[in-house]
């Protein structure tokens, strides 16, 4: 196995949610939107929801789409190298989101902070 990456099944909230992730984290961002796809035809809802999304970095690959809107089964986990680059993440995560912990030392060492972003994804934020 040489890489895993997680897939995130959203509800119509797949192209924001890919684009803030894009800000927040950097890479290239790929879209394809229902109406362009073989799904197009017999699709219930917007031709503007995603197909499939691929968020494309040196260390990391998040894929998504809309059509499969199930409960969310993964998490992301982000390593920053250090606090203020931790800060700017944990500062951009949370907002209209839910913090269920707080930034803070972490018991283990260096700093850890839980959010469920304003899409209803779960972050893990760390650095050493």
């Amino acid at each position: 196995m040489n890489h895993v990456s997680p897939y995130f099944n959203f509800a119509g909230q797949c192209g924001p949610a890919m684009t803030a992730y894009q800000e927040w984290l950097g890479g290239d961002l790929m879209l394809i939107r229902i109406g362009d796809s073989p799904a197009a035809e017999g699709y219930s809802g917007s031709p503007d929801d995603i197909y499939h999304a691929t968020l494309t970095a040196p260390n990391f690959t998040l894929m998504g789409s809309d059509m499969n809107p199930v409960a969310q089964a993964a998490s992301i986990v982000a390593s920053a190298s250090d606090l203020p680059e931790l800060g700017r993440l944990y500062a951009q995560v949370k907002e209209g989101g839910n913090v269920h912990c707080a930034l803070a030392p972490a018991p283990w060492g260096g700093h850890y902070a839980q959010v469920t972003d304003r899409f209803g994804t779960a972050w893990h934020l760390t650095c050493d």
